[in-house]
């Protein structure tokens, strides 16, 4: 007679090393606080050793040191004690510890086999979601992946480093910078300004660029991804919005500097043909790569960015999102659209440092800014702000007059002028960089040196 093993199964754990781990807690006030700082009530196995932690933490939490009496008057407290196994079971646990000094090994092996115990829940979860067969087939895998990503994010990591050590790295990298005086550190964006003031966009920032309705985000975010590609970087573009045909026409008319309506009328002259011809020749050497699934969640751009940007090999990445709002989250909250927003800029926060490139996420701003007499943008306009502009390394905000906009007020741009405010900048200075905009080619220009020197004066 044959049994199903996936059902008589135990799953992994060792007992022995959570005796010893907690004996090691009982014995030590060293220990107490390094282990509950490590470990979880639901790391351990044993119900009756869930217990016995769970008091350790709440006295280890209100500052108290104990001993194998206090812990026993906490549980007693509790009317715990007796389902434990009362004092003697206590008393156990410290009569199996041979040296305090290897509860971190104890705490390892407790974590390592929970993690374990977690991958196998998350996967009879998702084992029992295929056998439902349920109609959302996107709703569904990204069900799955956020089941086991969730395990891998709950695992606490010793990210500490000695200040000696890195202090050798700092050293080496001010050599390279002196070295390389004038080079970018990090992705250039093809705006000479704004390469200025960040160095190129850095590994794991992520860049937000927020702008009111029609003024030019996403051409703004193309003109960068051209500049970034034209220095060499690998871009992976992600448009929620646009088709990869829009997408690749826009690009090509701006870098040919072919008016659009030409290109959709079909009145192309015969110098519009040669100079798309001249385009399409340099921009076949760029390394652009364009996604335009319009039901994109965190899950699903990781997965196709780490794919993408694998290729790159040692040049350098960026990844654009058009734009942040249209994405779906992992987990839908139909009630409350912000904690969606704040688990779409996190996700993209941590990404961006997974994969060390930068990430430019275009925003959508409140309605509020329309309103106001000076529509000059401003953090707070950032919809669903809070989360945006906490996870943010650089906010950037484009403005210019658009067609049926206010009129043109001091402080702001003026017709065929666009300003990038940069109003946050986590490791560098803020500034406002005054641009050129041709609506015809949807493109965005640093303005010649002796524009800004006026723009210093202006800015003075």
């Amino acid at each position: 007679m044959t049994t199903d093993s996936t059902t008589a199964r135990i799953p992994p754990h060792n007992l022995e090393a959570e005796r010893a781990l907690l004996g090691s807690m009982i014995l030590s006030n060293e220990v107490q606080t390094d282990a509950t700082g490590l470990l979880t009530c639901e790391d351990f196995f044993s119900t009756t050793h869930q217990i016995i932690f769970k008091a350790a933490q709440e006295l280890t939490t209100t500052g108290v040191n104990y001993d194998i009496v206090t812990l026993a008057d906490k549980l007693k407290a509790a009317g715990k004690l007796e389902a434990i196994g009362g004092y003697e079971y206590l008393a156990d646990l410290t009569g199996v510890v041979t040296a305090t000094t290897y509860w971190e090994r104890h705490a390892e092996i407790i974590r390592r086999l929970s993690t374990y115990r977690q991958l196998i829940g998350a996967g009879n979860s998702i084992v029992a979601l295929g056998y439902e067969a349920p109609d959302d087939t996107a709703e569904a895998v990204g069900f799955a992946e956020h089941q086991v990503m969730s395990v891998t994010e709950q695992r606490v990591r010793n990210d500490f480093s000695d200040l000696e050590g890195e202090l050798y790295s700092a050293y080496y990298r001010l050599e390279e910078a002196v070295n390389n005086k004038g080079k970018l550190v990090g992705t250039p964006t093809g705006f000479s300004r704004l390469d200025e003031l960040t160095g190129g966009l850095r590994g794991g920032e992520l860049v937000i660029l927020g702008a009111r309705p029609a003024v030019g985000k996403s051409s703004f975010a193309l003109n960068t991804a051209t500049g970034a590609a034209k220095q060499g970087a690998h871009v992976a573009v992600f448009s929620l919005e646009m088709t990869t045909e829009d997408i690749t026409a826009r690009i090509l008319c701006s870098e040919a500097k072919i008016n659009q309506q030409h290109v959709r009328n079909g009145k192309m002259s015969a110098q519009d043909w040669q100079r798309a011809s001249d385009a399409i020749s340099t921009l076949q050497s760029y390394k652009i790569a364009i996604d335009d699934s319009p039901s994109l969640n965190i899950t699903e751009l990781r997965a196709k960015a780490r794919r993408e940007l694998r290729k790159r090999g040692e040049s350098k990445g960026l990844i654009i999102v058009d734009y942040l709002q249209l994405m779906q989250p992992t987990r839908r909250n139909t009630e409350n659209r912000q904690v969606e927003i704040a688990e779409i800029s996190r996700g993209l926060k941590i990404l961006a440092k997974d994969l060390d490139v930068p990430i430019l996420a275009l925003s959508q701003l409140n309605r509020s800014v329309e309103t106001r007499t000076n529509q000059r943008p401003q953090l707070s306009d950032l919809r669903e702000s809070g989360a945006i502009e906490q996870d943010a390394d650089i906010v950037m905000f484009l403005d210019r007059l658009t067609q049926g906009g206010v009129e043109e007020q001091e402080g702001r741009p003026q017709r065929g002028q666009a300003y990038l405010h940069i109003d946050k900048h986590r490791n560098g200075p803020t500034d406002t960089i005054k641009l050129a905009f041709s609506e015809m080619y949807t493109r965005f220009e640093q303005l010649a040196p002796k524009r800004l020197e006026e723009e210093a004066k202006w800015q003075g």
